[in-house]
């Protein structure tokens, strides 16, 4: 990989919202000139706008490529060289039909919800009227809310919203080329960057790709390493956000940049109507979350006059801009400022002094005052709800880092996670369900020969017989069997993963793992749905239950052929 590949690379996924991504750490070579190994948010992310399919970063913990792996680097994993676990060496077109299992799904099986739980009834000897009420089939759709731990929605005292891509949804590729186009300017015209980067297109369905070579053409790269280029881009993207190169255009027409979503305006309603406090936490400035405020609750763009009102602010009950999350979340030090919503100026306040000054009551008090700020921390939101457990706080934002790691880790507040990409690839996975179901059968029909091999070896050993054309001929058997299932498990798990993206395959998983992506999600994120309307479309009384999960001996023996061995009883 050259310089100013890897320059395209990188500068493509940095404008991505998905920043929250965290690529494990990885070497490469180009050349003399070594790559430094890090694991920076969004190093290697990527995605298919267009299909709204996320193209994840942790898909380069598969085995790289022979020509880019480091000498030293080891590894006891069963991945082999164009085998089961490798995918981003291959590509294969992922609309393809199946070439080795057929995967149709013929409907959804349309016995009684009564028929289905009957042997479970009768079991527990129950009689439940509401079963016969029930469809014929559970319906499941990307509007769920998916739950990783259990949650009471009657429990919590408050939920709080992100904004950018969380409340305010994007257009996509428009908005992400406003940051893209915004870094190039600046890495040529502020950081010297040679004038080929500004030749760079922002391709939404792939990564970038370039054909230009560094082999000392330009000196100002040579002398950079890949972990400066990377934080160069990254200040220039996050400079973008800033000085108004992004916002001001979305601004000026947000009719072009920014989603509608009817069920706004009726889920904060909804929350604070049942008593529960509402909050707005996020890194945009008052005169940008005013502007997207606004157009949200109106569903349109409003005249000055209309803005300044910021009628908005009546679905919340605190609103906080400009708080550098994650360090919001993090650092007791952070100042608290009030906003002026007429003119967006700042005021002084002592915060957590003040409230504790005005006595009882003195949260409420120091709200009726004002409910915009700038800046803070966590202690400041706290004191201002008047909450004391963080797990009475749900936190629903975009970002996996800044939004749900942080918050869950450091403050015990429980978290949503809101994925765009869930719709496309839950899509994807119902039509693969019957490859997935083959490819599973054929790992446990490999995991038998495994068993068998040993059973076999254990037996020899006990014999006390010398090898023979027998026994060679038995293992042999084994061995030949299971590299014809692993040569066949190589091309099916390829073409499953390639129907989610042609190169990067399925989101949540690398390989037959968790992806680094969904472990985090899985460990980190409450709850997870494709939208932060979806929370309004359940009953208050909504308690979120997880689907249970299993260690692999539990999982192994629940298989219906499986019988358990209780050697304590021999």
């Amino acid at each position: 990989m050259t310089v100013l590949q890897f320059l395209a690379m990188a500068l493509l996924p940095m404008v991505s919202w998905s920043l929250s991504i965290k690529s494990s750490p990885f070497n490469c070579r180009t050349g003399n000139k070594a790559c430094r190994s890090f694991s920076h948010p969004a190093f290697l992310a990527g995605r298919d706008t267009s299909k709204k399919v996320f193209v994840p970063s942790s898909r380069i913990n598969q085995k790289l490529h022979a020509s880019q792996q480091p000498e030293e680097m080891t590894s006891s994993y069963d991945i082999d060289d164009e085998a089961e676990q490798t995918l981003a060496t291959r590509v294969v077109n992922g609309d393809a039909p199946h070439t080795i299992y057929d995967d149709a799904i013929n409907g959804y099986n349309q016995a009684s919800a009564s028929e289905r739980y009957a042997s479970t009834l009768e079991q527990f000897s129950l009689t439940l009227p509401t079963v016969s009420n029930l469809p014929s089939s559970r319906p499941i759709s990307p509007n769920d809310v998916f739950c990783n731990r259990e949650l009471k929605l009657d429990t919590l005292k408050a939920v709080g919203f992100d904004m950018d891509y969380t409340l305010a949804q994007y257009q996509q590729p428009a908005f992400d080329k406003l940051a893209f186009d915004g870094a190039k300017e600046k890495l040529v015209h502020s950081l010297g960057y040679p004038v080929e980067v500004l030749n760079f297109e922002y391709d939404h369905t792939y990564w970038v790709r370039v054909e230009l070579k560094d082999y000392g053409e330009h000196d100002f790269l040579d002398e950079k390493t890949y972990e400066e280029i990377y934080r160069h881009i990254r200040e220039c993207v996050d400079l973008c956000h800033r000085d108004g190169v992004i916002k001001d255009e979305v601004a000026r027409d947000p009719e072009k940049y920014l989603v509608l979503d009817k069920g706004l305006v009726p889920m904060l309603k909804k929350f604070r109507e049942n008593g529960v406090k509402v909050f707005l936490l996020t890194n945009s400035y008052w005169e940008y979350t005013s502007t997207a405020m606004n157009y949200l609750f109106h569903e349109k763009k409003v005249d000055m006059e209309t803005q300044t009102r910021n009628e908005w602010l009546e679905l919340f009950d605190l609103v906080v801009v400009g708080s550098c999350k994650p360090a919001y979340l993090t650092d007791p030090y952070l100042n608290l400022f009030r906003v002026v919503p007429e003119n967006g100026s700042l005021r002084n306040t002592d915060g957590l002094f003040e409230i504790e000054a005005l006595g009882e009551n003195g949260a409420q008090k120091f709200l009726e005052i004002g409910k915009t700020f700038q800046g803070g921390n966590w202690n400041h939101l706290q004191a201002m709800l008047d909450i004391e457990a963080g797990e009475e706080i749900l936190y629903v934002g975009d970002h996996l880092y800044a939004d749900v790691l942080r918050s869950k880790r450091a403050l015990g507040w429980r978290s949503c996670f809101i994925m765009p990409e869930l719709p496309e690839e839950m899509r994807i996975f119902e039509k693969q369900l019957g490859l997935r179901k083959a490819i599973m059968e054929l790992r446990n029909l490999r995991q038998e020969f495994s068993q068998y091999s040993d059973m076999l070896t254990r037996k020899f050993e006990s014999s006390g017989e010398e090898m023979n054309e027998d026994w060679e001929r038995q293992f042999l058997q084994i061995e030949d069997d299971d590299a014809i299932i692993k040569e066949k498990l190589a091309d099916a798990n390829l073409e499953y993963h390639s129907a989610f993206h042609p190169r990067w395959g399925q989101m949540f998983v690398a390989g037959y793992q968790d992806s680094r992506f969904g472990y985090f999600v899985k460990n980190y994120a409450c709850l997870y749905t494709s939208k932060a309307t979806n929370l309004g479309q359940t009953a208050m009384t909504k308690s979120y239950r997880t689907s249970g999960e299993l260690l692999p001996h539990d999982n192994d023996m629940k298989d219906e052929f499986v019988v358990f061995v209780d050697e304590g009883d021999a």
